[in-house]
């Protein structure tokens, strides 16, 4: 029969007893047990009770309706409150921490001005699950000079390391 792992019998003894020997180490400093060599990964659904920014943290619901915390290690995630992401258990020093490891956001999201726009940062409306939300966000191209943007202008809002910026106006600058 064929080596598949290009390994010969001494290399996996090897390894097998250097595996046993940091197994034996974890046992004696009083980790897992000898029955739970490694610890499974625990993952849970849940739902944004409120935003999360990237590298931030942000309260939910868990299925069962009981409620906690999720935090964004990684620095990459975001959402709004209603939008449904996924979390993983890490064991830390005093208990278990829940982090993002499916972001609940989207890559963008419709929305429309809340009131006119003359400058940088605005509100905009965003719309999740039928719930309005405001998100404050950078608008990148200010209106000229004597020119707003107009209340209910729609746009597109997209997230980008921690800050809301309007990605897309759909609408031209009207007088002030």
């Amino acid at each position: 029969m064929a080596n598949l792992y290009a390994f010969s019998r001494e290399t996996v003894a090897r390894i097998w007893r250097a595996v046993l020997y940091v197994e034996r180490a974890f046992l004696a400093a009083g980790q897992p047990t000898a029955r739970s060599r490694r610890l499974p990964r625990t993952y849970r659904r849940f739902t944004l009770t409120g935003t999360l920014s990237a590298g931030g943290s942000a309260a939910v619901t868990w299925p069962d309706d009981s409620t906690g915390t999720v935090y964004d290690r990684d620095k990459c995630c975001w959402g709004l409150e209603g939008e449904t992401g996924e979390a993983y258990a890490v064991g830390t020093g005093t208990g278990v921490e829940w982090r993002v490891c499916k972001n609940p956001g989207q890559a963008t999201y419709p929305g429309s001005l809340k009131s006119d726009t003359t400058s940088s940062p605005t509100t905009v409306n965003v719309t999740i699950d039928g719930t309005v939300q405001d998100v404050p966000c950078v608008l990148g191209m200010l209106p000229a000079t004597g020119k707003k943007y107009e209340a209910g202008t729609k746009v597109y809002v997209g997230h980008f390391r921690g800050e809301w910026h309007i990605v897309s106006v759909l609408a031209c600058t009207v007088d002030a």
